[in-house]
């Protein structure tokens, strides 16, 4: 094409607009082709040196001023085949000696440009032409200005992903930035900045497109996030289109003749599609200014300088404005704008953080304090039964120090006594049945075990354990504290009562600690507890021996292999033995203490065990026999039915 002629007057420099790309036009041709201008020079520059800076060309070019050539980006050959390929936005010197100075003379500036694929021609939008120095170093501000803009709207990238990789639940961080990246894309592959890397055009095209194809999904996503707007059909269907359109970009590269159609077809598609998306959240931003919405009407300053200087541009490429090109300084203040929202609402959000911070650490201070001052035994155990916190008035009970406790399973502080193997099982087999209630109905539990001090003697607390969700993970928060006795026991005369227990051991535990708490008004509270474990061990072996069949070799086998709760839980699981029960009926009064246990078992030789003597019983018998030894040594009497699954327990009161 052949523009009018254009004098060089006294501006130190004249813009020209110049054709787009050929393609855009209609024109479907792959190869060479020429453009060409005359102008005459004013005498302010008569005899000067000119300069002209020529913005990013498809794929190669070569500038010639009166025929001779004044530089060139890429290789052409003489015929037009291509060479080699370099896009970069350049200026280059004309010597004096080059122009025609007589008045009436005309210079000629002739392009020679070789397209890539069907695309052809400018995508830049001007030429500058004038005098040297003043047209390279305006193409050199223009240069490090592009390199600036790009470079600020990608540490404003940068900087969002780290924001996100710390507090990952704030989804926002995550979409702005990508959207972010996107618009540095854009204006790396409008500015031809990407060619000072590379001379690949498959590289810049990919930088290019994956920005304008991928633009509007992410900023769909953004606007929905930061608003918290609910998806809606409008915005899945934009976003499918926005997909699709990087699907066809990405078939265009791997084959070249859908690229044609791309570039025909989709490229117009897509700026379409940025339009209606960049309107739809142009009005959701309105809708969440009039919700008072913190940022919203930052980010609508944005979306205005953002239309205004597009708007401009479009205008001015029309041809209706002569201004200056301002969509990369539009995008910058658009992103910022954003930018500047996303930076509120996380500084409001983090003030949010300081202030229940500070609050939690007041009251976590003061829970602790209460803690250390409580005269209650304080922990909690993680899943598996290890202490992870207990204040210091475990030394007040056990003597033994926080220090040595912590991290230790809650069994290594229970008590146990070599020749009473029966008992120190219970006392775990308990805690663990507590543990695992805990954990698996999550309610509060309430029971009474032995803890061992740091003489090794036994301490009977009553213990509290509740469920708790953390962070972290299930924990278990428990209390432990002295005996505690029913003020009522003191006012009763007599008590009589029936029970029916299922086969649990820790039934046993509980009864038995019932009773035995009614106990301490007619004996001394020592005297009372050993009644307590007699009885217990009593119903225990109903439960084992009778209700369970668990023979003394059974359970010898399994407590030398460690596992008789196992066997214990499959029993109590079994349809032969799981619906019997044991039945205990007692009544205490001033002068005694009488006692009925009862299971639906088989019975027993109790009359071969009764005859035997302390010192004659061998190791199995101190294993299973001890609670009927224990029995006979803590009553006054102990009588079975004929066939041993019934005793008849008395216990007279001193008067």
């Amino acid at each position: 094409p052949r523009a009018a002629t254009a004098p060089l007057d006294q501006l130190p420099f004249r813009s020209m607009q110049v054709p787009s790309q050929w393609h855009q036009h209609g024109v479907d041709y792959d190869g060479t082709a020429w453009y060409r201008i005359d102008f005459t020079i004013g005498e302010a520059l008569h005899n000067k040196d000119l300069a002209i800076a020529l913005p990013y060309l498809v794929w190669a070019h070569q500038c010639y001023v009166n025929g001779r050539l004044i530089g060139e980006a890429g290789r052409i050959g003489r015929d037009g085949q291509f060479i080699s390929g370099n896009a970069q936005p350049r200026a280059y010197h004309i010597p004096a000696y080059l122009l025609r100075w007589e008045a009436g003379q005309r210079n000629t500036l002739a392009l020679r440009v070789r397209s890539y694929e069907y695309i052809g021609g400018f995508i830049g939008p001007d030429i500058y032409l004038g005098s040297a120095h003043t047209v390279i170093e305006k193409h050199r501000r223009s240069e490090v200005w592009t390199v600036f803009l790009c470079g600020v709207i990608f540490v404003v990238a940068l900087t969002h992903v780290i924001s996100f990789l710390g507090r990952r639940k704030e989804r926002q961080y995550l979409l702005f930035s990508l959207l972010a990246f996107s618009a540095t894309c854009i204006t790396v592959g409008l500015s031809g900045i990407m060619f000072f890397l590379t001379d690949e055009m498959l590289v810049h095209l990919l930088v290019l497109h994956y920005g304008i194809t991928t633009v509007s999904g992410w900023l769909l996503l953004f606007f929905h996030e930061y608003f918290s707007v609910p998806y809606n059909r409008l915005m899945r269907a934009l976003i499918v289109l926005s997909g699709g359109c990087l699907l066809w970009f990405t078939a265009s590269l791997v084959y070249a003749p859908v690229f044609k159609y791309y570039s025909f077809y989709g490229v117009p598609a897509i700026l379409g599609l940025i339009l209606i998306t960049f309107l739809y959240c142009f009005y959701l931003t309105v809708n969440a200014m009039r919700r008072n919405m913190e940022g919203a009407r930052i980010v609508l300053i944005g979306f205005s300088l953002y239309a205004v200087a597009t708007t401009n541009d479009v205008l001015s490429f029309l041809q209706f404005l002569s201004t200056a090109r301002v969509h990369d300084e539009g995008l910058l203040a658009f992103i910022i704008s954003m930018a500047v929202a996303v930076s509120l609402r996380f500084s409001r959000t983090h003030n949010q953080l300081e202030s229940t911070y500070a609050r939690l650490e007041e009251s976590e201070r003061r829970y602790r304090e209460l803690i250390d001052k409580s005269t209650d035994m304080v922990f909690s155990l993680d899943r598996n039964g290890r202490i992870t916190m207990i204040n210091r008035a475990v030394r007040d009970y056990l003597g033994l120090s926080v220090k040595a406790v912590m991290g230790r399973h809650i069994n290594d502080i229970l008590y146990s006594e070599p020749q009473m193997r029966s008992l120190d099982q219970f006392n775990v087999y308990l805690m663990g049945q507590k543990i695992e209630e805990v954990l698996t109905e999550k309610n509060r539990v309430s029971f009474h075990n032995l803890f061992r001090t740091n003489l090794h003697e036994p301490r009977e607390l009553d213990v509290e354990m509740e469920f708790m969700q953390t962070e972290t993970g299930p924990v278990i928060s428990g209390r432990a504290r002295g005996r505690t006795e029913d003020e009522m026991n003191r006012m009763k005369i007599s008590e009589a009562q029936s029970y029916e227990l299922m086969n649990y051991l820790s039934l046993a535990e509980t009864l038995a600690h019932q009773i035995g708490l009614g106990l301490t008004r007619y004996m001394e509270y020592d005297d009372a507890m050993s009644l307590r474990l007699a009885l217990r061990e009593i119903i225990i072996n109903a439960i084992e021996h009778g209700n369970l069949a668990i023979t003394f070799d059974e359970k010898s086998a399994a407590q030398n292999e460690g596992h008789y709760f196992d066997l214990l839980r499959d029993r109590q699981a079994d349809p032969r033995y799981r619906d019997r029960r044991v039945y205990i009926r007692y009544a205490i009064d001033s002068r005694r203490a009488r006692f009925l246990v009862r299971d639906q078992g088989a019975g027993f030789d109790h009359q071969e065990m009764m005859s035997r003597r302390p010192h004659d019983l061998n190791e199995q018998v101190l294993m299973h026999g001890r609670g009927l030894i224990y029995a006979v040594s803590e009553f006054d009497s102990v009588t079975f039915n004929q066939v041993g699954n019934a005793v008849y327990l008395v216990k007279n009161f001193r008067t």
